[in-house]
């Protein structure tokens, strides 16, 4: 079952996804929220069973998993299991602290926070939050020091899409290390804003080439169609799932991580021909 970052036989990186709440409500948002909150110690036990079932990279996502005052723990046991650790937070709990600024210089390989528009009215549309782009603008700025693990996301829809070349002019400023844009996928609970945010593979295409070169800046591109199955998750109590091979709109639950049928399972959907480019996560090797 173990397997190596880059070995093209298997899927190398897992989702764990904090989904018991957030503290945020985009109204396109994907995620499932519910069940019982997260608990250290079962945490714990997924991020070593990821290790242990041959996973080389982990993505701590949700919702914010910096809500957890546990979080900083379980990052460093991650990258002490030999992990490569990413985290994507929209950085309201992330707080601008020496420990902070310590978890990422030793801990973390990769930080992903949300950028959906050059101005506060057009992020503050996108993510039902007035006030986040200027939270996100301080927290970036703080952030500077560590611009090469800084990766910003962009979910592109509707109403955003012909605001990008101005988007990337702001993302040059900020000087991450990489921008990925990713059209808006009407999954799941996601689905219910399909007529406010849909947009077509070719005009996400047409708005991404828009876009003027960013100099070093890396820039990956993410249509939907390329999104199916390239990678599992693991929800905050073990339970494994994947997008669903019938329908573009729904998730499947497999069974428990612990199963080794169920991991078995979920390797023969994340196969070989969907095994998502490893290269964003040689950073911390370079």
């Amino acid at each position: 079952m173990p397997n190596e970052l880059g070995d093209p036989a298997r899927p190398t990186r897992i989702i764990l996804n904090f989904s018991h709440r957030c503290n945020m409500a985009c109204e396109w948002c994907y995620v499932p929220f519910g069940g019982s909150p997260p608990t250290a110690e079962t945490c714990l036990r997924i991020v070593a069973r990821c290790k242990e079932i041959g996973m080389a990279v982990v993505t701590l996502g949700g919702g914010d998993p910096f809500i957890y005052p546990f979080l900083p723990d379980l990052i460093a046991s991650a990258k002490q299991a030999g992990l490569l650790v990413h985290v994507d937070t929209n950085a309201i709990a992330m707080r601008q602290t020496p420990d902070t600024a310590r978890l990422i210089e030793e801990c973390i390989d990769l930080i992903g926070v949300p950028l959906d528009g050059p101005s506060a009215y057009i992020h503050g549309m996108m993510r039902s939050s007035p006030g986040h782009f200027d939270v996100l603008m301080k927290r970036l700025s703080w952030l500077e020091p560590y611009r090469e693990k800084i990766k910003i996301n962009t979910v592109v829809t509707s109403l955003n899409a012909a605001s990008l070349p101005e988007l990337g002019r702001l993302i040059t400023r900020l000087n991450p290390a990489r921008w990925s844009l990713y059209q808006y996928w009407p999954l799941s609970l996601g689905a219910k804003s399909v007529s406010r945010h849909g947009i077509d593979h070719q005009s996400f295409m047409s708005a991404v080439r828009a876009i003027n070169p960013l100099g070093r800046i890396q820039i990956e591109v993410n249509p939907l169609p390329s999104r199916r199955l390239t990678y599992p998750f693991v929800s905050h109590e073990g339970v494994l799932y994947t997008h669903s091979l019938s329908s573009l709109g729904d998730y499947e639950m497999l069974g428990s991580l612990f199963d080794n049928g169920v991991v078995e399972r979920m390797f023969s959907r994340c196969g070989p021909e969907r095994v998502e480019a490893q290269s964003r996560y040689q950073l911390s090797e370079g």
